[in-house]
């Protein structure tokens, strides 16, 4: 595996090498992402990955940087914890802990649903719609 020969290479390369890097660690390669998992998210987008993570919203400046394919794999860095699960899109990109990623993937799905329904009301061109009724109630601005 080339992920594999990589780590062995640079930690020969370390060993061999007379630097001292008492705050340099190297850890073990961690598990790879199930290619069930890997496809399963190729057609999630990140947003709705992203709500469901219940982190805080509001980051500034972020600019679409890849748009010809989604990216899909396991995190091998020091931004994210080793082993867990990239996405990243035209949207953004979010990492999650791979245990989380069944639960992840069922809200995100149902949150695509819930997107359509509310989709589907907007253009049936009805006046009252359900799902702006259900917004305002919570700010007690509906009717």
């Amino acid at each position: 595996m080339v992920d594999s020969k990589l780590s062995l290479t640079l930690i020969a390369l370390l060993q061999e090498s007379q630097i001292s890097a008492p705050s340099f660690t190297i850890n073990a390669m961690p598990a790879l992402a199930p290619a069930t998992l890997i496809e399963a998210l190729r057609t999630v987008v990140t947003p709705h990955l992203s709500d469901n993570l219940q982190r805080p919203s509001g980051v500034a400046g972020l600019r679409k940087f890849h748009k010809s394919r989604k990216l899909v794999g396991t995190a091998l860095t020091v931004k994210a914890r080793p082993g867990d699960v990239i996405v990243g899109d035209e949207d953004g990109i979010v990492s999650f802990p791979q245990n989380e990623a069944d639960a992840l993937l069922a809200a995100a799905r149902r949150s695509a649903s819930n997107e359509e329904l509310i989709k589907a009301e907007i253009a049936s061109g009805s006046v009252n719609q359900s799902w702006l009724t259900k917004v305002l109630a919570v700010h007690g601005l509906a009717d």
